[in-house]
């Protein structure tokens, strides 16, 4: 166990005692051992009352250079002076502390929308809120929202890692986590440009097992969690980086493709956009069959999908890719031809007049299930009319079934009949 982790048990154990500077990225680590109301008595009892700071620092068991801290930090936040703020009465001290809690709530990873409408106030009125605080409050506040994430997700999330040990590929987190960036991910600024701000963005949206995997892999090879893991109304997870020390995990990944923006921008011109420097996967290539795979089978659980219709009385399938970026389409075939899988270039759609790869070919299916398929537990989206909810590699499993005992289907039912008799097949299945 490497030093980072020891100090986080550490923390766990006891957060007072324990609280790194460099863990939290704060110089006021110290005041997250006083609440926010002790702070809020402090000022008030020296507004009303004009004790000296070596009187305040003794009853309230802080040092005299804290109650300095406090005054200056406070005064600031409420000019020109304390004595107008609390001016004898609980209302400016209730108003701040209700301030104090629109803060807390949006600094848990709440976004301002939602802090509005949580507190019945207009977005505008809680960025003013944030504004005026922010800066002051997210240092007071880090450690203890850290710790929270830590111990509500409890890493790992899934047994993922743990099968990378015994596959002795943890090695090569950082080429998954790309891999998995470059599918439902985003790096914000895109390209290098992210290393010039100051608080980048590094985010995936998808699958809750994949999401779960991506905060896994961060976690695992840079001890770093994430700012956000939520759902979202649509019902997919987001996993989401926010923070200043994601840079070396960013440098990490631009070291293996110099850009994870795969496709147009709104009102962007593809002459435009190809002048830029392009995603590729480029960084797999030369490797070796078992990281092929595993990169192929992540690739496919985010973007990947068996769709099947009927013709007449026939059951016909397609184990299909979606990726409409040029350069990283011809990859992923290469891919999947060096592990065994030949596809197809798929339709003219998409801004490239390609929508992704395709094959219909029942040993495509066989070969990709024998090789591990998707990863476990990752099911079809909201998209699918027919199979939303339902585990990807169940699908699959169930199309080899059928095809197996070369079953028929009634072709007077109608589409929906005759989607409603096979989903009635896979649920008698024991998969």
């Amino acid at each position: 166990m490497n030093n980072q982790k020891i100090m986080i048990e550490l923390i766990k154990k006891d957060p007072l005692k324990y609280l790194p500077k460099s863990f939290l990225g704060s110089k006021r680590v110290n005041i997250a051992k006083k609440t926010i109301r002790e702070e809020l008595n402090i000022l008030k009892e020296y507004s009303e009352n004009k004790i000296s700071y070596s009187k305040l620092a003794e009853k309230y068991n802080f040092s005299q250079k804290m109650v300095f801290r406090i005054m200056k930090r406070w005064g600031k936040t409420y000019p020109p002076n304390l004595d107008k703020v609390f001016r004898c009465n609980n209302k400016s001290t209730q108003s701040i502390l209700q301030d104090l809690k629109i803060c807390k709530f949006y600094l848990s990873g709440n976004s301002i929308y939602k802090t509005a409408k949580e507190f019945n106030l207009s977005p505008k009125g809680v960025q003013g809120i944030i504004e005026r605080y922010g800066s002051r409050l997210r240092n007071s506040y880090r450690a203890a929202i850290l710790l929270h994430k830590t111990k509500q997700l409890n890493f790992p999330l899934t047994p993922y890692v743990q099968e990378l040990v015994e596959k002795n590929l943890k090695k090569y987190s950082p080429k998954f986590i790309a891999v998995l960036t470059l599918t439902d991910g985003c790096c914000y600024p895109a390209g290098k440009s992210a290393l010039k701000v100051r608080r980048p963005k590094l985010s995936y949206c998808g699958d809750k097992i994949l999401c779960k995997i991506y905060a896994d892999l961060v976690y695992e090879h840079y001890n770093i969690i994430p700012s956000t893991f939520t759902q979202r109304k649509d019902g997919t997870f987001l996993v989401l980086y926010e923070r200043k020390d994601i840079k070396r995990i960013i440098r990490d990944l631009l070291s293996l493709t110099p850009n994870f923006k795969t496709s147009l921008a709104h009102g962007e011109k593809i002459r435009d956009y190809l002048k830029t420097d392009q995603p590729t996967l480029r960084f797999l290539l030369n490797d070796n069959k078992k990281v092929l795979l595993e990169a192929f089978r992540l690739g496919m659980s985010a973007e990947g999908s068996c769709s099947i219709c009927f013709n007449g009385k026939y059951l016909r399938f397609s184990l299909d890719f979606s990726c409409a970026h040029p350069i990283l389409l011809e990859q992923w075939r290469e891919v999947a031809y060096k592990i065994g899988i030949n596809f197809n270039l798929k339709g003219l759609s998409g801004w490239f007049n390609y929508s992704g790869l395709s094959s219909g070919n029942i040993e495509a299916l066989k070969t990709f299930m024998e090789t591990g398929g998707f990863i476990d537990n990752v099911k079809i989206t909201r998209q699918s009319k027919y199979y939303n909810g339902l585990e990807k590699n169940k699908l699959i499993y169930n199309v080899l079934r059928w095809n197996k005992e070369n079953r028929r289907i009634n072709s007077e039912l109608s589409n929906g009949e005759k989607h409603k008799t096979f989903y009635d097949f896979i649920e008698e299945s024991e998969y």
